[in-house]
C-alpha cells in the first residue's frame, strides 16, 4: 500500500501541531474529568440527603407562627423558611455525675439542645420531652453550663423572640421529627402573635389553614 508522501513528511508544521496536541490534550481530559467528577459527587450529596434541597420563601413572610400550631401541620412549611414566636426552653440535657457535697449548690456541667416553646415558666429540665416544641439547630446554637446556671447562645433562655430559620423533617426509629435551621432572630413581646396579618392576644381563639 503506497501511502501519500505529503502524510509521512514531517514539516514544521507538524512538528508544531504534534507539540500543541502533546500538551492540550492530557490538560482538557483532566479538566472535563474533574467536571465530571464534580456532577457524579453532587447527585450522590443530593440523593444520600447531605445537601438540603433548595430552600423556598413563604408568600407571606409577616405570618409568624406559634411551635405548637406549625408541629401541628407542618408539611407545607418543610423545607419553606418560617418565623416562629417562641420562648427558649434548654432541654435533652446531658450532665455530669459529680458528688456536689454538703454546702455546694452545683458542680456538675451540662451540654444540651436549644427548644423553641410556646409555653411559658418553664426552666431547664434534663429529659427527652420536648412535645410540643421545636429543636434549634445550626452553627452556635446550642445550650450548656454549670447545672444550676444554663446558660444559650445565641439566643438567651427564658426570653421571646421572634426566629427565622428553615423547616427540616427527619426521619428516624421513632418516625418523623422536626427541626428549624436557625437563620435569624429579633425580640417579641411574649403575649403578642401576629398571624396572617393580625395581631393576637394570649386567650384568642383562631383557626388555623396554612
Amino acid at each position: 500500500m503506497n501511502i501519500p508522501k505529503q502524510l509521512t513528511t514531517v514539516t514544521t508544521f507538524s512538528k508544531v501541531l504534534a507539540g500543541i496536541l502533546f500538551i492540550l490534550l492530557p490538560v482538557l481530559g483532566f479538566y472535563l474529568g474533574m467536571h465530571y467528577q464534580k456532577i457524579v459527587n453532587e447527585t450522590a450529596l443530593l440523593e444520600s440527603n447531605v445537601i438540603s434541597p433548595p430552600v423556598q420563601g413563604l408568600p407571606d413572610t409577616k405570618e409568624v407562627l406559634v411551635p405548637s400550631v406549625l408541629l401541628a401541620n407542618p408539611g407545607p412549611y418543610i423545607n419553606k423558611i418560617v418565623k416562629v414566636q417562641a420562648i427558649v426552653i434548654p432541654n435533652n440535657l446531658a450532665c455530669t455525675l459529680r458528688n456536689c457535697g454538703p454546702g455546694v449548690a452545683c458542680c456538675n456541667t451540662c451540654g444540651g439542645g436549644l427548644f423553641l416553646s410556646d409555653s411559658s415558666g418553664e426552666t431547664a429540665i434534663p429529659s427527652s420531652n420536648t412535645e410540643g416544641s421545636i429543636h434549634l439547630i445550626g452553627e452556635g446554637v446550642s445550650c450548656s453550663g454549670m447545672d444550676c446556671d444554663i446558660k444559650c447562645t445565641p439566643l438567651e433562655k427564658g426570653e421571646t423572640y421572634i426566629v427565622t430559620g428553615k423547616l427540616v423533617e427527619k426521619t428516624n426509629t421513632g418516625g418523623k421529627t422536626y427541626e428549624l435551621e436557625y437563620i435569624s432572630h429579633s425580640p417579641a413581646h411574649p403575649s403578642e402573635i401576629i398571624f396572617n396579618g393580625t395581631r393576637l392576644k394570649e386567650g384568642d381563639i383562631f383557626n388555623f389553614s396554612p
